[in-house]
């Protein structure tokens, strides 16, 4: 009810063209799963209204519903997203795969488009594009990646902990042939 009403108030005082649900910011969700045990069915049960609640007061104000959600339909089950209920029903209208870590290659996204009526999007974070020395990735790794993502047929690119307004990134990401292009001169060089 809580979760419901700070919703309602932000759709009801702002203009807003959706909500998005970041399920993989800090994925725990029920107790048990600090001690690495699997969400029960009551629990998916609890979540599956929560997020058809959501879903019911987000459409009623033609508003589009977002969730970004670990890679591995498996791993949101285990950990209490019943994505295949949530997108069987359509209560979400697009869907962001990945975040911190990767899980599932990026080719997993035309399975999903060929069975989920959603608009797919790939998440590429800062955190995950490290090397071991935590040094950042040059920007051709995640125009790498871009490329893998879009190939498999996600709908666009999101990024995570990217916080300079100035970035090329922002520039280049929604363009494939400018990505592709970029890499290219770099494997030239």
């Amino acid at each position: 009810v809580y979760i419901l009403s700070l919703l309602e108030e932000v759709i009801h005082n702002y203009e807003i063209n959706g909500i998005e649900l970041d399920f993989f910011r800090h994925p725990i969700f029920f107790r048990n799963q600090m001690f690495g045990k699997d969400a029960t069915m009551e629990q998916l049960e609890l979540m599956n209204q929560l997020v058809e609640e959501i879903s019911i007061i987000i459409h009623q104000n033609n508003m589009r519903l977002a969730i970004r959600i670990p890679d591995s339909l498996t791993v949101c089950y285990k950990i209490g997203l019943d994505v295949n209920t949530w997108l069987c029903n359509q209560w979400v209208d697009i869907t962001t795969l990945s975040g911190y870590f990767h899980l599932e290659p990026w080719s997993n996204i035309k399975l999903l488009k060929a069975v989920f009526n959603t608009q797919i999007y790939a998440c590429l974070s800062r955190s995950r594009l490290k090397y071991f020395d935590n040094e950042t990735l040059p920007e051709e790794f995640w125009r790498g990646e871009g490329i893998l993502a879009r190939d498999a047929g996600a709908d666009g690119l999101y990024t995570f902990n990217v916080f300079d307004p100035d970035n090329d990134l922002f520039y280049e990401l929604g363009d494939k042939e400018l990505m592709q292009s970029k890499v290219v001169r770099l494997q030239e060089n």
